[in-house]
């Protein structure tokens, strides 16, 4: 993850902030973000369609309960997009699998109806984190981001059910008045047009919400990593390290300049306070100290002479002045009186033997609509009716249950039968670092050294760096991407649980944080002993 290259401002935001960010980047990168949700929901929406016309509920049901996996789509380019990747949906469906196959069984069931969903997709399609390490870096993000995410859930629900009312509206209004329609029939009598009608309109609600939804989660999840991590510390020091080592060229007599004036300046500033100044004026200093009025701690105040005196009142203003007070000092002003108990309201009265006219509205209705009643009372007196779906949805959940049983045996079963096609490609910089096998000597604990006792330590140590990261991705074939910091790259190897390479790597990777980010020299004993092991980590070079 090379910060330098993020496109947007790295600062504290709040949590509705970093929400309205993520709606203003999916307005920016609208068509690739689009196309990755909408396509495969509308793939798999029409090969339902096709496989099942009888049953016109069942696409729609599936593509809603899929919205964890269409969520991956825009979550995969903005991820990219905002460290300066150029990535689009064709990239995306060149992943799709990669993508969707991540945890796709715990998204789909235990997760599926998280209210913050959007917000926690990122630690399973960014981090891949799984287990134990999940649960608490979700538990560390929950703490403040977690109320906002669930309300993005919330929001964006109504918006797609607002926008699914208003298109079956707008259709309903461009129905001419000569034709006769009786809505309320369609809606009990379950048209099937109507529910055709009503489906794939649902489907282009989700597809308008869906991206937005996913890209405001991921704002959030951006937002609080930021906050934890303190990107904009880092990068302003990034700045300000490579503005002095490109601008700032500072001789000895310049340097000596600069100090005496500080000192100058420190001492004019002395001078020129108000305990100074009223010190050598020969006048007292006042002591701000504190006086304990009851339980509050006020600081004491100085009133000025001008505010303390009265402004004289006219005669008139002294007898109207007279006249409130003696008002508010009526009892009528202090009376207080408090009734409790229960008591009827006071309903006027009517003619008992009168019949009431919403009973008569409602015997109307009754009778007005008395064919759709019909309908639902012998729609609900056949539960015999339900049994087919109820026997769908039991297949379909035992297949579900197999496949996640015995999804070890199937995966050995597919890897062997199939050729599996490595498309990982080792990243060429990370952290702004050339770690291609090419930018490395063939002996790099000499070539260290060398430049360590040349007295070019930084050089040094960012070639020790390097080809840490080099040896780690080619020899023991580590999985690093470019959108991960050093502390991701020191996890990912003390995953694998070889002690003496995640010792090795932790202790240089330091070393490396303290001089590029702190300008903090590592000593050269330690520098020499990385040296001395470096071919017991790396045997092959």
């Amino acid at each position: 993850m090379n910060l330098d290259r993020i496109s947007v401002e790295a600062r504290l935001r709040s949590p509705w902030e970093a929400v309205d960010l993520g709606v203003v980047v999916a307005r920016q990168w609208w068509v690739p973000i689009f196309l990755s949700w909408a396509v495969p929901a509308a793939t798999v929406f029409t090969l339902l369609v096709l496989l099942f016309p009888k049953q016109a509920w069942l696409p729609y049901l599936i593509v809603w309960w899929l919205k964890p996996l269409w969520d991956r789509g825009p979550l995969y380019i903005v991820s990219r997009k905002l460290f300066g990747e150029n990535v689009g949906a064709r990239e995306v469906f060149r992943n799709l699998w990669r993508l969707y196959k991540t945890d796709i069984f715990l998204w789909l069931t235990i997760r599926r109806f998280s209210p913050t969903r959007s917000f926690d997709m990122p630690l399973t399609v960014l981090e891949h984190l799984k287990g134990d390490q999940r649960s608490s870096r979700q538990a560390l993000l929950h703490r403040h981001h977690a109320g906002t995410a669930t309300w993005l859930t919330i929001v964006g629900y109504h918006l797609e059910s607002f926008l699914t009312i208003g298109f079956v509206a707008f259709l309903a209004i461009m129905v001419p008045e000569q034709v006769d329609i009786d809505y309320f029939d369609l809606l009990v009598e379950q048209d099937e047009m109507v529910v055709w009608i009503t489906n794939f309109t649902s489907l282009v609600a989700m597809c308008l919400v869906g991206p937005f939804y996913a890209t405001a989660g991921f704002a959030l999840y951006i937002s609080r990593r930021i906050e934890l991590e303190a990107w904009d510390v880092e990068i302003r020091f990034r700045h300000i390290a490579s503005v002095y080592q490109k601008k700032m060229d500072f001789k000895p007599g310049t340097t000596l300049s600069v100090l005496l004036c500080g000192v100058v300046l420190s001492l004019a500033l002395a001078m020129g306070s108000p305990t100074v100044a009223h010190a050598q004026a020969g006048e007292p200093v006042r002591d701000d100290t504190e006086i304990v009025a009851g339980d509050i701690n006020l600081p004491s105040v100085e009133v000025s002479p001008v505010f303390a005196r009265e402004i004289p009142l006219s005669p008139e203003g002294e007898a109207s002045k007279d006249k409130i007070f003696d008002v508010l000092a009526e009892a009528e002003f202090h009376k207080i009186e408090t009734v409790s108990g229960w008591r009827f309201k006071d309903f006027e009265e009517s003619d008992p033997e009168e019949i009431p006219p919403w009973f008569i509205a409602m015997v109307k209705w009754l009778v007005e609509h008395s064919d759709s009643l019909s309908s639902i009372v012998k729609f609900l007196s056949a539960p015999l009716a339900y049994i087919e779906y109820i026997l769908w949805a039991l297949l379909v959940l035992v297949i579900v249950f197999v496949a996640y049983k015995f999804r070890k045996p199937i995966g050995d079963f597919v890897s062997s039968s199939e050729s599996v096609i490595d498309d990982h490609q080792p990243p060429d910089v990370m952290f702004g670092l050339d770690v291609t096998k090419e930018s490395i000597p063939d002996n790099v604990p000499t070539a260290v050294w060398q430049l360590w006792e040349q007295g070019d330590k930084r050089e040094a140590v960012s070639l020790f760096y390097r080809a840490l990261l080099v040896g780690l991705i080619h020899q023991y074939e580590f999985r690093f991407a470019d959108s991960n910091t050093e502390g991701e790259c020191v996890a990912i190897v003390t995953l694998r649980g070889n002690t003496p390479l995640s010792v090795y790597v932790s202790t240089l990777t330091h070393c490396w944080q303290q001089l590029a980010y702190g300008h903090i020299s590592p000593a050269g004993i330690d520098i020499q002993q990385l040296c001395s092991q470096w071919h017991e980590v790396f045997p092959d070079e």
